[in-house]
C-alpha cells in the first residue's frame, strides 16, 4: 500500500514521467495484445481437435503463456488508465496552485 501511494504521489508531481509511463504502457499493451485472441482461439481449437497429443506436444504450456500475456496486457492497460486519470485531473484543475 505504501509503495502504491508513493508511486501515485510521484506521478502527480512529475507529469512528464507520467506521460512517458503512459506512452510506454500504451505501446506495451499494443505489442502484447497483437493477435492474442487469434492465437488463443487457434490454441484452444488445436487442443479440442487433437486432445492429449496436442497437450503432450506443448499446447498446454502455450495456452498458459497466452493467458499470461493476456494478464500482462490487462496490467499495462490499467497503468495506462491510471496515468490518463492523473493527467486529466492535472489538466482540468482550474484553481491556481500558487495563490
Amino acid at each position: 500500500m505504501h509503495i502504491r501511494l508513493c508511486t501515485v504521489r510521484f506521478l502527480k508531481r512529475h507529469p512528464l514521467a507520467t506521460l512517458a509511463l503512459m506512452a510506454f504502457s500504451f505501446i506495451g499493451f499494443g505489442a502484447v495484445s497483437v493477435n492474442l485472441l487469434m492465437l488463443l482461439s487457434a490454441n484452444i481449437r488445436l487442443l479440442w481437435q487433437h486432445g492429449w497429443l496436442a497437450a503432450m506436444n506443448g499446447a498446454i504450456e502455450q495456452l498458459i503463456e497466452l493467458l499470461l500475456h493476456g494478464v500482462l496486457a490487462l496490467l499495462l492497460y490499467l497503468v495506462f488508465k491510471l496515468c490518463e486519470k492523473l493527467l486529466v485531473e492535472r489538466l482540468s484543475n482550474t484553481s491556481d496552485p500558487h495563490p
